[in-house]
């Protein structure tokens, strides 16, 4: 069933999200840029419009299989960092004591995967 969508509508998906994404991100921190909670979903807000942006460019891209997988591996840069945002989004939000450990041990992790994304050991190359 899923294979008769034509694959212009997934990119779509991904510009709607990147817009969405953007402009909430704007009217957050336009509302308070001094608030900690503000700029910390702004950042997160941020990493999910850029997860829009490139699903949209990897699946608008036609026959250049190459800037497809960068735009690809792009895209699993910001799936990597957008729960390490929301994580310290949330910890800030309800003011949790310990948050501070719990953000470096997830920060790092996230920057271990990051640093991966481009190369063979997250995901084999294309042939």
């Amino acid at each position: 069933m899923l294979d008769r969508i034509p694959l212009s509508y997934y990119a779509l998906s991904g510009l709607l999200n990147f817009l969405a994404s953007l402009v909430l991100s704007a009217f957050v921190i336009s509302k308070n840029s001094r608030s900690k909670i503000n700029r910390i979903f702004f950042i997160f807000a941020l990493g999910a419009s850029g997860w829009g942006l490139f699903h949209f460019l990897w699946l608008s891209t036609k026959d250049n299989q190459v800037l497809a997988d960068f735009f690809l591996r792009t895209v699993m840069v910001f799936v990597i960092l957008v729960p390490a945002t929301f994580t310290h989004f949330i910890l800030c939000l309800l003011n949790v004591e310990r948050s501070r450990k719990i953000n470096i041990i997830n920060y790092s992790i996230s920057i271990f995967f990051v640093l991966t994304a481009y190369t063979s050991w997250f995901a084999h190359d294309p042939p």
